[in-house]
């Protein structure tokens, strides 16, 4: 099984050598640098989580032969504003990363899944940090990717991307470059549009929850709010935003 090389990794990304650290095993790579409060830029990568964190703090399994890597950028006004655009850009990213690197094409569940086959096979989740005065000072972005076989993956119903890990520094280089490039130059409508293609269960029936409330209706696409559309019984259009839903899933396709 390949392991994480930190030179052939410093290679291939614009870091320093202060900028990335490489850890064996983390409980997560996400806490490792909300404790650090690292200033400026960093990359945390690790070969294994024992506590790896998913949406709303559900536990992200995280076996050995997986990526897990956390991206650590300065707040940037336009993701506040546009608290959408963060989490679906970076979807965005890090699936553009898999096909470069993998010539595999996952799709992007609402909103912030990638599966593949019908099966998860990774996830992004982007935290704010803060201060002691509750200010904003820097986005987390966490990327999970079940990137060779393991049999943990079959009790959750996962599935990888590879049949093995050989391209392992490449994709981490890669899903780097990718998610700095769209910090750098988020452009929306562009953002938008490629979300969008490659969304999972467009045009199916699927309920979602949405803030205390199920709702049951033809997924539509994305808004230029960065809300998910649905399609009612009634005709009627519901929008959904990435803070206020959860538990999406197929009811059947179209």
């Amino acid at each position: 099984m390949v392991k994480l090389d930190f030179n052939q990794i410093l290679a291939l990304v614009p870091l320093s050598r202060e900028q990335l650290t490489i850890l064996p095993v983390v409980d997560s790579t996400m806490v490792y640098a909300s404790q650090r409060r690292f200033s400026g830029m960093h990359v945390i990568a690790a070969e294994q989580q024992t506590a790896g964190q998913g949406q709303r703090g559900h536990h992200f399994q995280s076996p050995d032969g997986g990526i897990y890597l956390t991206l650590v950028v300065p707040v940037k006004q336009q993701f506040l504003q546009q608290p959408g655009l963060l989490t679906i850009g970076v979807g965005v990213a890090v699936r553009t990363a898999i096909v470069r690197i993998l010539k595999v094409a996952p799709e992007l569940k609402w909103v912030n899944d990638l599966f593949l086959q019908g099966q998860k096979c990774g996830g992004v989740l982007t935290k704010l940090q803060t201060n002691t005065a509750n200010q904003p000072t820097a986005i987390m972005i966490g990327i999970g990717l079940n990137l060779g076989p393991n049999p943990a993956l079959q009790t959750v119903q996962a599935t990888n991307l590879a049949p093995d890990t050989r391209l392992k520094n490449e994709l981490v280089a890669e899903l780097c470059k990718q998610v700095l490039a769209f910090y750098r130059r988020p452009v929306a409508d562009e953002v938008r549009q490629q979300y969008q293609a490659h969304l999972l269960w467009r045009q199916c029936l699927v309920q979602i929850k949405n803030h205390d409330r199920y709702v049951t209706g033809y997924l539509q696409g994305i808004t230029p709010n960065f809300e998910l559309q649905l399609q009612t019984a009634t005709g009627t259009d519901c929008l959904v935003t990435a803070a206020a839903s959860q538990h999406l899933h197929l009811i059947s396709a179209r």
